[in-house]
């Protein structure tokens, strides 16, 4: 991972982490009305009326290094709401087509995808930000999270249908190492397990593991868990074999990471048991 990839994912984390901190200030001391009823102009984006104490400081810093990212502001990152990060923050959403009206919060995940975006495709800055804006709502978590829903309840082709729609345009749009295409992706195969479509979920969960691989890491408990569903399509395949093989490398990593009660690694041993009862069943009969 990249410096500025790191730089950018902390950034975004904070903004995460303070949006709501620096909202709840907000509410506290804009009177009923609104922002312009209470004396704020609507040309300043992001103005809230509170003390520029160390969790507001931590918050314009990260806006500032978004800012920054998208070639936007190239001032210092001091954590200081003046002109230049106005200024900034005007020129990103007249790019965005929004019109400032205050401290929408919205435009912070708006903010963070546009820089996003621009990491992972070969775009302009116009462009990445234009992209953001016009895929914000296809590319939200509440469409993942409808699909999710259906799965849950057992509605396969609907879930099968909002899965794909989330994964392909969190795919193209934030890239396919991003958290929520991942999420996306591992949800998808799973809902193609659950249709008895083995192939195409275990088609899933190899390139899924290619991105955990590199994201979280072999031995990440994540990562386990998606070779455990793999192992799994290919045990319904027939392949008892290659699945078996699969289980005894899972069970040895697991083995240096969870004690012997941990529910991922008796769900390995299970599994593994399981499949050994296949085999003896396909083996030929002895004269």
């Amino acid at each position: 991972m990249t410096a500025f990839r790191t730089t950018l994912l902390a950034a975004a984390s904070a903004l995460a982490i303070l949006a709501g901190e620096v909202a709840q200030a907000q509410a506290q001391v804009v009177p009923q009305g609104g922002a312009l009823a209470a004396g704020i102009s609507a040309n300043q984006p992001f103005l809230v009326p509170v003390q520029h104490d160390s969790s507001r400081r931590e918050y314009v810093m990260a806006v500032q290094e978004l800012l920054q990212s998208l070639g936007l502001y190239g001032g210092p990152i001091d954590g200081i709401d003046g002109d230049g990060t106005w200024q900034a923050i005007r020129t990103f959403q007249s790019l965005a087509g929004i019109i400032s009206e205050g401290f929408p919060s919205e435009h912070f995940e708006l903010l963070s995808r546009s820089a996003e975006i621009l990491l992972v495709n070969e775009v302009t800055v116009s462009e990445a930000i234009y992209l953001a804006s016009r895929s914000f709502e296809s590319c939200s978590l509440e469409v993942l999270e409808i699909g999710i829903t259906s799965l849950r309840r057992g509605a396969f082709t609907e879930a099968e249908r909002q899965l794909r729609e989330a994964l392909d345009c969190s795919e193209a749009i934030l890239g396919p190492e991003n958290l929520q295409t991942l999420d996306a992706r591992y949800n998808l195969a799973l809902t193609l397990g659950y249709q008895g479509r083995w192939q195409e979920a275990e088609s899933e969960y190899r390139q899924l593991l290619v991105y955990e691989d590199r994201v979280f890491g072999p031995q990440h408990p994540d990562t386990l868990r998606v070779r455990i569903n793999l192992a799994e399509a290919i045990a319904h395949q027939g392949r008892f074999l290659e699945a078996e093989n699969l289980y005894r490398q899972i069970g040895e990593a697991q083995a240096d990471i969870f004690p012997p009660n941990h529910p991922d690694y008796l769900t390995t041993l299970n599994n593994l048991s399981n499949i050994l009862k296949e085999s003896l069943k396909n083996l030929p009969a002895l004269a």
